[in-house]
């Protein structure tokens, strides 16, 4: 059996492990005097651990809060580098990477993790997204529109295009004029 004393000296310990933990990780949510402070009220042995159990919880809870902010960040960081980038026909994976300061196997494996696709599948359909709204004006060839979304040539267009509406540009134009 441990006495009071002792086990005050083990939970200051405890106490004194989360708050460098938080210091080393820059999540200093937690007020070290208001800590010192509650631990001294504390009078029995369950009543220290039932306070360490919920400063251990707290304290993984914000370092979960502060990676999913951290996650979101970064997925909007490569959003943003592909809505901005997409149209260019040398993007890709790697560029993006590169611009980030990530990996390729990094970046890949992120991405298709958190947005359920991979890179290039995104990629692609935003860039089918765009051609389909230039093939509606039918003021563009199909190698023009190609070029204008990031494919390097309409042989590629018309591939990708098909993998993804089952039909070719042209095709699809053609259903569209026909509508009007």
């Amino acid at each position: 059996r441990v006495d009071i004393a002792t086990a005050r000296f083990l939970f200051y310990d405890l106490q004194a492990t989360a708050l460098k933990a938080l210091q080393n990780l820059n999540h200093l949510i937690i007020d070290n005097n208001l800590v010192l402070q509650n631990m001294s009220n504390l009078d029995t042995f369950n009543e220290m651990i039932d306070y360490i159990k919920t400063l251990y919880k707290d304290i993984c809870i914000s370092i979960k809060n502060t990676n999913d902010n951290l996650t979101n960040s970064l997925i909007n960081n490569i959003l943003a580098k592909i809505d901005e980038n997409y149209c260019d026909n040398n993007f890709s994976l790697n560029i993006c990477a590169s611009e980030l300061g990530l990996s390729n196997s990094y970046l890949s494996r992120f991405f298709k993790e958190k947005m359920g696709v991979n890179f290039s599948e995104y990629l692609n359909k935003k860039r089918i997204a765009k051609a389909k709204a230039l093939l509606v004006l039918d003021e563009l060839t199909v190698k023009e529109i190609a070029l204008e979304v990031g494919f390097i040539s309409d042989i590629t267009l018309r591939r990708v295009f098909k993998k993804f509406e089952l039909m070719t540009p042209i095709e699809y134009r053609d259903k569209l004029l026909l509508k009007k």
